[in-house]
Protein backbone atom coordinates (compact mmCIF):
# COMPACT_ATOMS: atom_id res chain seq x y z
CA UNK A 1 0.00 0.00 0.00
CA UNK A 2 1.22 3.59 -0.96
CA UNK A 3 0.85 6.80 0.99
CA UNK A 4 -1.77 8.97 -1.07
CA UNK A 5 0.87 11.78 -0.96
CA UNK A 6 4.45 10.45 -1.77
CA UNK A 7 4.05 7.25 -2.79
CA UNK A 8 5.98 5.66 -0.23
CA UNK A 9 5.25 2.34 1.27
CA UNK A 10 2.79 2.66 4.74
CA UNK A 11 0.95 0.48 6.84
CA UNK A 12 -1.37 0.74 10.12
CA UNK A 13 0.73 1.09 13.57
CA UNK A 14 -1.61 1.62 16.83
CA UNK A 15 -4.11 3.36 14.39
CA UNK A 16 -2.42 6.04 12.24
CA UNK A 17 -0.40 5.57 8.87
CA UNK A 18 3.07 5.40 9.11
CA UNK A 19 5.66 5.53 6.20
CA UNK A 20 8.82 3.29 5.83
CA UNK A 21 11.23 5.51 3.84
CA UNK A 22 13.99 4.20 1.99
CA UNK A 23 17.78 5.35 1.89
CA UNK A 24 21.36 4.54 1.13
CA UNK A 25 23.88 3.87 4.29
CA UNK A 26 27.56 5.33 4.21
CA UNK A 27 28.80 1.77 2.17
CA UNK A 28 26.00 2.17 -0.59
CA UNK A 29 23.67 -0.65 1.05
CA UNK A 30 19.97 0.41 1.05
CA UNK A 31 18.19 1.11 4.39
CA UNK A 32 15.21 2.51 5.64
CA UNK A 33 13.52 4.45 8.60
CA UNK A 34 10.24 4.17 10.09
CA UNK A 35 9.24 7.66 11.65
CA UNK A 36 12.91 8.62 11.53
CA UNK A 37 13.94 4.84 13.26
CA UNK A 38 16.84 3.55 11.22
CA UNK A 39 15.32 -0.59 11.02
CA UNK A 40 19.49 -1.02 9.23
CA UNK A 41 22.40 0.91 9.95
CA UNK A 42 23.17 3.73 7.99
CA UNK A 43 26.45 2.78 7.80
CA UNK A 44 26.92 -0.86 7.48
CA UNK A 45 23.57 -2.97 7.46
CA UNK A 46 25.82 -6.22 6.60
CA UNK A 47 28.09 -5.68 9.85
CA UNK A 48 25.18 -5.05 12.02
CA UNK A 49 23.78 -8.08 10.97
CA UNK A 50 26.24 -10.16 10.50
CA UNK A 51 26.91 -9.10 15.32
CA UNK A 52 23.63 -9.09 15.85
CA UNK A 53 23.31 -13.10 14.97
CA UNK A 54 26.83 -13.75 16.57
CA UNK A 55 25.30 -12.47 19.35
CA UNK A 56 22.05 -15.09 19.69
CA UNK A 57 22.27 -17.31 22.37
CA UNK A 58 21.37 -21.26 21.40
CA UNK A 59 22.14 -24.26 23.64
CA UNK A 60 20.24 -26.75 21.32
CA UNK A 61 19.77 -27.61 17.09
CA UNK A 62 16.39 -25.28 16.85
CA UNK A 63 14.29 -27.36 13.62
CA UNK A 64 12.74 -23.99 12.79
CA UNK A 65 13.84 -20.27 13.22
CA UNK A 66 11.49 -17.34 13.74
CA UNK A 67 12.74 -13.63 13.25
CA UNK A 68 10.15 -10.68 13.87
CA UNK A 69 10.31 -8.39 10.99
CA UNK A 70 13.35 -8.68 9.78
CA UNK A 71 12.98 -5.84 7.47
CA UNK A 72 15.48 -6.04 4.39
CA UNK A 73 16.91 -9.07 5.77
CA UNK A 74 20.34 -8.71 5.97
CA UNK A 75 20.29 -11.02 8.69
CA UNK A 76 19.08 -14.19 6.32
CA UNK A 77 23.05 -15.28 4.83
CA UNK A 78 24.35 -15.15 8.51
CA UNK A 79 21.01 -17.32 10.27
CA UNK A 80 21.58 -19.79 6.96
CA UNK A 81 25.83 -19.65 8.23
CA UNK A 82 24.90 -20.66 11.59
CA UNK A 83 21.55 -22.83 11.45
CA UNK A 84 22.01 -24.34 8.14
CA UNK A 85 19.76 -27.04 8.63
CA UNK A 86 16.71 -25.15 10.40
CA UNK A 87 13.84 -23.94 8.68
CA UNK A 88 13.89 -20.23 8.37
CA UNK A 89 10.64 -17.95 8.78
CA UNK A 90 10.23 -14.16 8.94
CA UNK A 91 7.36 -12.61 11.00
CA UNK A 92 6.29 -10.00 8.80
CA UNK A 93 4.52 -6.76 10.76
CA UNK A 94 4.20 -4.88 7.01
CA UNK A 95 4.38 -5.59 3.42
CA UNK A 96 6.37 -3.21 2.06
CA UNK A 97 9.07 -5.70 2.45
CA UNK A 98 7.58 -8.40 0.29
CA UNK A 99 10.42 -8.23 -1.71
CA UNK A 100 12.70 -9.53 -0.03
CA UNK A 101 10.69 -12.75 1.52
CA UNK A 102 11.99 -15.36 -1.36
CA UNK A 103 15.11 -15.15 0.98
CA UNK A 104 13.37 -17.34 3.78
CA UNK A 105 11.65 -20.51 3.52
CA UNK A 106 8.17 -18.90 4.76
CA UNK A 107 6.69 -16.13 5.62
CA UNK A 108 3.65 -15.25 8.37
CA UNK A 109 2.27 -12.30 8.96
CA UNK A 110 1.11 -10.90 12.10
CA UNK A 111 -1.78 -7.79 12.34
CA UNK A 112 -3.45 -6.27 15.36
CA UNK A 113 -6.54 -7.55 15.87
CA UNK A 114 -6.15 -10.72 13.68
CA UNK A 115 -3.98 -12.33 16.17
CA UNK A 116 -6.29 -15.75 15.80
CA UNK A 117 -5.35 -16.09 12.43
CA UNK A 118 -1.53 -15.36 12.75
CA UNK A 119 -1.80 -18.50 15.83
CA UNK A 120 -3.56 -20.54 13.76
CA UNK A 121 -1.10 -20.00 10.68
CA UNK A 122 1.99 -20.54 12.89
CA UNK A 123 0.45 -23.60 14.06
CA UNK A 124 -0.93 -25.51 10.81
CA UNK A 125 2.56 -24.76 9.37
CA UNK A 126 4.49 -25.80 11.30
CA UNK A 127 2.49 -28.02 14.17
CA UNK A 128 3.64 -29.00 17.53
CA UNK A 129 7.18 -30.94 16.97
CA UNK A 130 8.81 -28.18 15.43
CA UNK A 131 7.44 -25.53 17.59
CA UNK A 132 8.42 -27.34 20.54
CA UNK A 133 12.32 -27.45 19.05
CA UNK A 134 12.79 -23.44 17.55
CA UNK A 135 14.54 -20.53 18.09
CA UNK A 136 12.32 -17.62 18.39
CA UNK A 137 13.94 -13.84 17.74
CA UNK A 138 13.37 -10.28 17.76
CA UNK A 139 15.44 -8.33 15.17
CA UNK A 140 15.74 -5.47 17.77
CA UNK A 141 15.36 -2.30 15.43
CA UNK A 142 12.36 -3.51 14.50
CA UNK A 143 11.38 -4.58 18.12
CA UNK A 144 12.09 -1.12 19.47
CA UNK A 145 10.42 0.91 16.15
CA UNK A 146 6.76 -1.10 16.67
CA UNK A 147 6.30 -1.92 20.58
CA UNK A 148 3.19 -2.55 20.31
CA UNK A 149 3.55 -5.33 17.29
CA UNK A 150 6.25 -6.69 19.07
CA UNK A 151 4.19 -7.13 23.08
CA UNK A 152 1.01 -8.35 20.72
CA UNK A 153 3.05 -10.99 18.54
CA UNK A 154 5.23 -12.21 21.64
CA UNK A 155 1.51 -12.95 23.12
CA UNK A 156 0.52 -14.87 20.38
CA UNK A 157 3.95 -16.82 19.94
CA UNK A 158 3.69 -17.68 23.78
CA UNK A 159 -0.06 -18.95 23.24
CA UNK A 160 0.68 -21.09 20.38
CA UNK A 161 3.82 -22.45 21.81
CA UNK A 162 1.82 -23.23 25.39
CA UNK A 163 -1.01 -25.00 23.32
CA UNK A 164 2.01 -27.28 21.20
CA UNK A 165 3.57 -27.97 24.70
CA UNK A 166 0.43 -29.07 25.97
CA UNK A 167 -0.18 -31.29 23.08
CA UNK A 168 3.34 -32.92 23.27
CA UNK A 169 2.82 -33.66 27.11
CA UNK A 170 -0.45 -35.24 25.68
CA UNK A 171 1.35 -37.35 23.63
CA UNK A 172 3.83 -38.13 25.88
CA UNK A 173 1.14 -39.50 28.31
CA UNK A 174 -1.01 -41.27 25.83
CA UNK A 175 0.55 -42.19 22.99
CA UNK A 176 1.29 -45.57 23.85
CA UNK A 177 -2.22 -46.23 25.86
CA UNK A 178 -3.49 -45.16 22.58
CA UNK A 179 -1.80 -47.84 20.50
CA UNK A 180 -2.26 -50.70 23.35
CA UNK A 181 -6.07 -49.92 23.10
CA UNK A 182 -5.72 -50.12 19.48
CA UNK A 183 -4.48 -53.44 19.85
CA UNK A 184 -7.02 -54.55 22.25
CA UNK A 185 -9.28 -53.10 20.09
CA UNK A 186 -8.74 -55.63 16.94
CA UNK A 187 -7.92 -58.29 19.62
CA UNK A 188 -10.88 -58.20 21.42
CA UNK A 189 -14.23 -57.21 18.96
CA UNK A 190 -15.99 -59.81 17.90
CA UNK A 191 -19.42 -58.29 16.18
CA UNK A 192 -19.24 -55.32 14.11
CA UNK A 193 -21.07 -53.23 12.07
CA UNK A 194 -21.50 -49.73 9.94
CA UNK A 195 -24.25 -46.97 9.71
CA UNK A 196 -26.43 -46.47 6.59
CA UNK A 197 -26.70 -42.61 5.76
CA UNK A 198 -30.17 -41.41 6.58
CA UNK A 199 -32.74 -39.00 6.99
CA UNK A 200 -34.18 -38.63 10.07
CA UNK A 201 -32.87 -35.78 12.66
CA UNK A 202 -29.93 -36.68 15.14
CA UNK A 203 -30.36 -35.42 18.43
CA UNK A 204 -26.85 -36.47 20.54
CA UNK A 205 -27.28 -36.54 24.09
CA UNK A 206 -24.18 -34.81 26.12
CA UNK A 207 -23.95 -34.67 29.91
CA UNK A 208 -24.22 -30.71 30.71
CA UNK A 209 -26.86 -29.86 33.30
CA UNK A 210 -29.40 -28.31 30.84
CA UNK A 211 -30.43 -32.43 29.58
CA UNK A 212 -32.10 -32.56 32.81
CA UNK A 213 -35.48 -30.47 32.05
CA UNK A 214 -35.25 -32.09 28.43
CA UNK A 215 -35.81 -35.79 29.37
CA UNK A 216 -39.37 -35.76 29.33
CA UNK A 217 -39.35 -34.19 25.92
CA UNK A 218 -36.62 -36.14 24.04
CA UNK A 219 -38.94 -39.41 26.07
CA UNK A 220 -42.60 -37.84 24.24
CA UNK A 221 -40.72 -37.47 20.58
CA UNK A 222 -38.64 -40.62 21.10
CA UNK A 223 -39.75 -42.04 17.48
CA UNK A 224 -39.02 -38.89 15.53
CA UNK A 225 -35.29 -39.15 16.01
CA UNK A 226 -31.77 -40.88 16.04
CA UNK A 227 -30.54 -40.81 19.33
CA UNK A 228 -26.75 -40.56 19.49
CA UNK A 229 -25.60 -41.01 23.27
CA UNK A 230 -22.07 -39.54 24.03
CA UNK A 231 -20.59 -42.12 26.56
CA UNK A 232 -20.66 -39.62 29.59
CA UNK A 233 -24.58 -39.34 29.33
CA UNK A 234 -25.09 -42.81 28.92
CA UNK A 235 -25.93 -43.02 32.75
CA UNK A 236 -28.40 -40.42 32.69
CA UNK A 237 -30.40 -42.10 29.78
CA UNK A 238 -30.55 -45.08 31.62
CA UNK A 239 -31.64 -43.81 35.32
CA UNK A 240 -34.81 -42.23 32.65
CA UNK A 241 -35.41 -45.56 30.78
CA UNK A 242 -34.35 -44.13 27.19
CA UNK A 243 -32.45 -46.17 25.04
CA UNK A 244 -30.07 -44.22 22.33
CA UNK A 245 -29.95 -45.97 18.92
CA UNK A 246 -25.46 -45.86 19.41
CA UNK A 247 -23.69 -44.87 22.04
CA UNK A 248 -20.37 -42.70 21.19
CA UNK A 249 -17.00 -43.01 23.02
CA UNK A 250 -13.40 -41.61 21.85
CA UNK A 251 -11.30 -41.14 25.55
CA UNK A 252 -8.13 -43.00 25.34
CA UNK A 253 -8.44 -43.36 29.25
CA UNK A 254 -9.60 -44.81 32.37
CA UNK A 255 -12.69 -42.57 32.70
CA UNK A 256 -13.91 -43.72 29.23
CA UNK A 257 -14.10 -47.43 30.77
CA UNK A 258 -16.22 -45.80 33.92
CA UNK A 259 -19.03 -44.57 31.83
CA UNK A 260 -19.34 -47.21 29.48
CA UNK A 261 -20.21 -49.71 32.29
CA UNK A 262 -23.76 -49.73 31.60
CA UNK A 263 -23.21 -51.55 28.67
CA UNK A 264 -22.21 -54.57 30.44
CA UNK A 265 -25.37 -55.04 31.53
CA UNK A 266 -27.52 -53.78 28.17
CA UNK A 267 -25.50 -55.38 25.38
CA UNK A 268 -28.46 -54.15 22.60
CA UNK A 269 -27.39 -50.70 22.34
CA UNK A 270 -24.22 -50.44 19.94
CA UNK A 271 -20.82 -48.58 20.79
CA UNK A 272 -19.41 -46.49 18.09
CA UNK A 273 -15.35 -45.90 18.95
CA UNK A 274 -12.22 -45.25 17.45
CA UNK A 275 -9.15 -47.94 18.11
CA UNK A 276 -7.96 -45.66 20.75
CA UNK A 277 -10.68 -45.15 22.46
CA UNK A 278 -10.03 -47.29 25.93
CA UNK A 279 -12.94 -49.86 26.37
CA UNK A 280 -13.77 -52.77 28.79
CA UNK A 281 -13.07 -55.77 27.32
CA UNK A 282 -16.22 -57.44 27.98
CA UNK A 283 -18.11 -54.99 25.98
CA UNK A 284 -15.97 -55.30 23.18
CA UNK A 285 -16.49 -58.92 23.41
CA UNK A 286 -20.43 -59.04 23.75
CA UNK A 287 -21.32 -55.06 22.31
CA UNK A 288 -21.65 -54.85 18.71
CA UNK A 289 -19.00 -52.43 17.74
CA UNK A 290 -19.01 -49.52 15.34
CA UNK A 291 -15.81 -49.01 13.97
CA UNK A 292 -14.48 -45.16 13.68
CA UNK A 293 -11.35 -44.24 11.62
CA UNK A 294 -9.62 -41.12 11.89
CA UNK A 295 -7.41 -42.01 8.92
CA UNK A 296 -4.26 -40.70 10.66
CA UNK A 297 -1.84 -42.13 12.87
CA UNK A 298 -0.79 -45.44 14.09
CA UNK A 299 -3.66 -46.23 15.62
CA UNK A 300 -5.52 -45.94 12.12
CA UNK A 301 -2.65 -48.48 10.68
CA UNK A 302 -3.77 -51.45 13.07
CA UNK A 303 -6.85 -50.86 12.47
CA UNK A 304 -6.49 -50.88 8.86
CA UNK A 305 -4.90 -54.16 9.19
CA UNK A 306 -7.74 -55.45 11.35
CA UNK A 307 -10.43 -54.02 8.96
CA UNK A 308 -8.93 -55.47 6.08
CA UNK A 309 -8.55 -59.21 7.00
CA UNK A 310 -11.75 -59.44 8.97
CA UNK A 311 -13.69 -57.75 6.04
CA UNK A 312 -14.78 -55.27 8.00
CA UNK A 313 -16.32 -51.59 7.18
CA UNK A 314 -15.08 -48.14 8.81
CA UNK A 315 -17.45 -44.96 9.72
CA UNK A 316 -15.03 -41.73 9.06
CA UNK A 317 -14.84 -39.15 11.42
CA UNK A 318 -13.21 -36.44 12.86
CA UNK A 319 -10.88 -36.12 15.33
CA UNK A 320 -11.76 -33.53 18.17
CA UNK A 321 -10.51 -32.30 21.04
CA UNK A 322 -14.30 -33.19 22.77
CA UNK A 323 -16.20 -35.90 22.41
CA UNK A 324 -19.45 -33.52 21.26
CA UNK A 325 -17.20 -32.39 18.48
CA UNK A 326 -16.24 -35.55 17.00
CA UNK A 327 -20.30 -36.60 17.66
CA UNK A 328 -21.46 -33.56 15.73
CA UNK A 329 -19.31 -34.23 12.88
CA UNK A 330 -19.93 -37.61 12.74
CA UNK A 331 -24.34 -36.80 12.99
CA UNK A 332 -23.80 -34.00 9.81
CA UNK A 333 -22.40 -37.07 7.92
CA UNK A 334 -24.71 -39.23 8.42
CA UNK A 335 -27.82 -37.63 8.32
CA UNK A 336 -29.55 -35.02 5.63
CA UNK A 337 -32.01 -33.58 8.26
CA UNK A 338 -31.08 -31.34 11.14
CA UNK A 339 -29.43 -32.40 14.70
CA UNK A 340 -29.72 -30.88 17.95
CA UNK A 341 -27.67 -31.30 20.91
CA UNK A 342 -28.62 -31.75 23.81
CA UNK A 343 -26.81 -30.75 27.70
CA UNK A 344 -23.84 -29.06 25.45
CA UNK A 345 -23.46 -26.50 28.37
CA UNK A 346 -19.88 -26.45 27.97
CA UNK A 347 -19.80 -24.15 31.47
CA UNK A 348 -18.52 -24.39 34.83
CA UNK A 349 -21.35 -24.81 37.63
CA UNK A 350 -21.43 -24.42 41.15
CA UNK A 351 -22.67 -27.92 42.08
CA UNK A 352 -22.20 -30.56 39.72
CA UNK A 353 -20.09 -30.46 36.45
CA UNK A 354 -22.85 -33.06 34.78
CA UNK A 355 -26.21 -33.77 35.32
CA UNK A 356 -26.88 -36.74 37.30
CA UNK A 357 -26.46 -39.81 37.83
CA UNK A 358 -22.86 -39.35 36.80
CA UNK A 359 -20.62 -42.65 36.72
CA UNK A 360 -17.72 -40.59 37.97
CA UNK A 361 -19.17 -38.56 40.67
CA UNK A 362 -20.99 -42.07 41.76
CA UNK A 363 -17.39 -43.93 41.35
CA UNK A 364 -15.70 -39.86 43.29
CA UNK A 365 -18.55 -40.02 45.75
CA UNK A 366 -17.50 -43.14 47.31
CA UNK A 367 -13.97 -41.84 49.14
CA UNK A 368 -16.32 -38.39 50.56
CA UNK A 369 -15.55 -38.03 54.29
CA UNK A 370 -16.51 -35.32 56.62
CA UNK A 371 -13.03 -34.06 56.31
CA UNK A 372 -12.59 -34.33 52.36
CA UNK A 373 -16.36 -33.33 51.92
CA UNK A 374 -18.40 -33.22 48.20
CA UNK A 375 -18.22 -29.68 48.28
CA UNK A 376 -14.66 -29.92 48.28
CA UNK A 377 -14.14 -32.05 45.44
CA UNK A 378 -16.66 -30.46 43.51
CA UNK A 379 -15.03 -26.72 44.25
CA UNK A 380 -11.10 -28.47 42.88
CA UNK A 381 -13.42 -29.70 39.45
CA UNK A 382 -14.66 -26.26 38.91
CA UNK A 383 -11.21 -24.76 39.61
CA UNK A 384 -9.56 -27.60 37.21
CA UNK A 385 -12.03 -27.35 34.27
CA UNK A 386 -10.19 -24.72 31.75
CA UNK A 387 -10.76 -27.33 28.84
CA UNK A 388 -14.05 -26.13 28.49
CA UNK A 389 -13.38 -22.82 27.27
CA UNK A 390 -11.42 -24.44 24.33
CA UNK A 391 -14.48 -26.45 23.40
CA UNK A 392 -16.88 -23.79 23.84
CA UNK A 393 -13.98 -21.49 21.01
CA UNK A 394 -14.53 -24.50 18.84
CA UNK A 395 -18.27 -24.64 18.44
CA UNK A 396 -17.56 -21.19 18.25
CA UNK A 397 -15.02 -21.23 15.73
CA UNK A 398 -17.07 -23.65 13.50
CA UNK A 399 -20.61 -22.04 14.08
CA UNK A 400 -20.71 -20.33 10.90
CA UNK A 401 -20.35 -24.07 8.99
CA UNK A 402 -22.59 -26.15 11.40
CA UNK A 403 -25.16 -23.47 11.74
CA UNK A 404 -27.54 -24.30 9.35
CA UNK A 405 -28.06 -28.02 10.44
CA UNK A 406 -26.92 -28.08 14.28
CA UNK A 407 -28.82 -26.32 17.45
CA UNK A 408 -28.35 -26.62 20.82
CA UNK A 409 -31.72 -27.69 21.92
CA UNK A 410 -32.83 -27.56 25.96
CA UNK A 411 -36.05 -26.80 27.41
CA UNK A 412 -35.51 -22.93 28.00
CA UNK A 413 -32.61 -23.55 30.09
CA UNK A 414 -30.50 -20.39 30.82
CA UNK A 415 -27.18 -21.01 29.49
CA UNK A 416 -24.40 -19.17 30.63
CA UNK A 417 -22.70 -18.69 27.33
CA UNK A 418 -23.93 -18.57 23.33
CA UNK A 419 -21.60 -20.95 20.57
CA UNK A 420 -21.52 -18.29 17.95
CA UNK A 421 -23.93 -19.03 14.90
CA UNK A 422 -25.25 -21.83 16.67
CA UNK A 423 -29.32 -21.36 17.52
CA UNK A 424 -30.39 -22.48 20.99
CA UNK A 425 -33.45 -23.87 20.49
CA UNK A 426 -36.12 -25.14 22.43
CA UNK A 427 -38.46 -28.14 22.08
CA UNK A 428 -41.38 -25.88 20.17
CA UNK A 429 -38.60 -25.56 17.46
CA UNK A 430 -38.14 -29.21 18.06
CA UNK A 431 -41.37 -30.11 16.97
CA UNK A 432 -41.63 -28.22 14.08
CA UNK A 433 -38.12 -29.56 12.65
CA UNK A 434 -39.40 -33.03 13.32
CA UNK A 435 -42.94 -33.21 12.37
CA UNK A 436 -42.44 -34.51 8.77
CA UNK A 437 -40.16 -37.38 10.35
CA UNK A 438 -41.70 -40.71 11.24
CA UNK A 439 -40.65 -44.45 12.36
CA UNK A 440 -40.26 -45.57 9.25
CA UNK A 441 -37.10 -43.13 8.18
CA UNK A 442 -35.23 -44.85 11.37
CA UNK A 443 -35.45 -48.65 9.96
CA UNK A 444 -32.44 -50.52 8.76
CA UNK A 445 -30.10 -47.89 10.51
CA UNK A 446 -27.17 -50.20 10.59
CA UNK A 447 -25.60 -52.11 7.74
CA UNK A 448 -22.72 -54.79 7.43
CA UNK A 449 -22.93 -56.79 10.24
CA UNK A 450 -19.63 -58.91 10.68
CA UNK A 451 -19.06 -61.37 13.18
CA UNK A 452 -15.58 -61.96 13.47
CA UNK A 453 -14.02 -65.45 12.84
CA UNK A 454 -11.61 -67.47 15.19
CA UNK A 455 -9.32 -67.73 11.51
CA UNK A 456 -9.84 -64.10 11.36
CA UNK A 457 -8.16 -63.22 14.29
CA UNK A 458 -5.54 -65.58 14.18
CA UNK A 459 -4.34 -63.90 11.19
CA UNK A 460 -4.94 -60.19 12.83
CA UNK A 461 -2.52 -61.46 15.04
CA UNK A 462 0.29 -62.47 12.62
CA UNK A 463 -0.25 -59.25 10.96
CA UNK A 464 0.04 -56.93 13.34
CA UNK A 465 2.87 -58.45 15.07
CA UNK A 466 4.69 -57.72 12.14
CA UNK A 467 3.91 -55.00 11.71
CA UNK A 468 5.14 -54.15 14.97
CA UNK A 469 8.13 -55.60 13.95
CA UNK A 470 8.79 -53.31 11.15
CA UNK A 471 7.87 -50.38 12.26
CA UNK A 472 8.86 -50.39 15.76
CA UNK A 473 12.25 -49.04 15.45
CA UNK A 474 11.59 -46.48 12.72
CA UNK A 475 11.85 -42.63 13.25
CA UNK A 476 8.22 -42.34 12.87
CA UNK A 477 7.01 -44.49 15.30
CA UNK A 478 9.94 -43.46 17.72
CA UNK A 479 8.42 -39.76 17.17
CA UNK A 480 5.00 -41.11 18.04
CA UNK A 481 5.60 -43.01 20.63
CA UNK A 482 8.04 -40.73 22.83
CA UNK A 483 7.75 -37.38 21.46
CA UNK A 484 9.07 -35.49 24.39
CA UNK A 485 12.14 -38.30 24.22
CA UNK A 486 12.47 -37.43 20.50
CA UNK A 487 12.72 -34.01 20.68
CA UNK A 488 15.13 -34.02 23.69
CA UNK A 489 17.83 -35.85 21.88
CA UNK A 490 17.64 -33.75 18.57
CA UNK A 491 17.97 -30.71 20.82
CA UNK A 492 21.18 -32.30 22.73
CA UNK A 493 24.38 -30.75 20.96
CA UNK A 494 27.05 -32.89 23.35
CA UNK A 495 27.67 -36.24 21.21
CA UNK A 496 27.75 -38.46 23.88
CA UNK A 497 24.91 -37.14 25.82
CA UNK A 498 23.02 -37.45 23.24
CA UNK A 499 24.17 -41.08 22.24
CA UNK A 500 23.17 -41.92 26.03
CA UNK A 501 19.77 -40.64 25.70
CA UNK A 502 19.21 -42.48 22.14
CA UNK A 503 20.03 -45.96 23.79
CA UNK A 504 18.17 -45.27 26.62
CA UNK A 505 15.13 -44.23 23.95
CA UNK A 506 15.27 -47.62 22.64
CA UNK A 507 15.21 -49.45 25.54
CA UNK A 508 11.95 -48.07 26.62
CA UNK A 509 10.79 -48.77 22.78
CA UNK A 510 11.80 -52.32 23.16
CA UNK A 511 9.96 -52.48 26.57
CA UNK A 512 6.55 -51.26 24.90
CA UNK A 513 7.08 -53.57 22.01
CA UNK A 514 7.24 -56.69 24.48
CA UNK A 515 4.44 -55.02 25.89
CA UNK A 516 2.10 -55.26 22.54
CA UNK A 517 3.18 -58.54 21.89
CA UNK A 518 1.74 -59.58 25.21
CA UNK A 519 -1.75 -57.86 24.42
CA UNK A 520 -1.84 -59.41 20.71
CA UNK A 521 -1.29 -63.22 22.05
CA UNK A 522 -2.98 -63.02 25.48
Amino acid sequence: MGCPKCGQPVFLFNGYMTGIEFSRSKNGAETCTVNNKFLHSSYNPQNEAERFVNSVECTFFPKAVFINEPAMSYCIPFLRARFPDSKITAIRYSRAFDKWNDFFDDTLYFEPGKEQFFETQLFQKNGEDVLCASLFLSWTPSANAFHEYEKNVWKSIKKTLQKSNALIATKSCFSRRWIKNAVTFCMNVKKAASIVPFHSPVVIAASGPSIEGALPFLQKFRRKYILLCVSSALSILEKNNINPDFVLSTDGGWWAKVHLRPLEKNKIIPLALPPEAACQKNILHNSTIIPLDYSDGIESEILHIWTETCGISCLKAMRNGTVSGTAAELALSLTDGPVFACGLDLAENKGFQHAQPNMIETKASSTDTRILTTETRQAKSRFYSGSLHIYRDWFSAESRRLAERFFRLSNSFPYKNTLGNIQDADFSLFKEKVSRFSDADKKCLFSCEKHIQEKDIKSVQQKISSFIDRESRTERWLKTVFPTDVIMIEKTKDSAEKQKKKDELLRKNDEFSSELRKLIYG
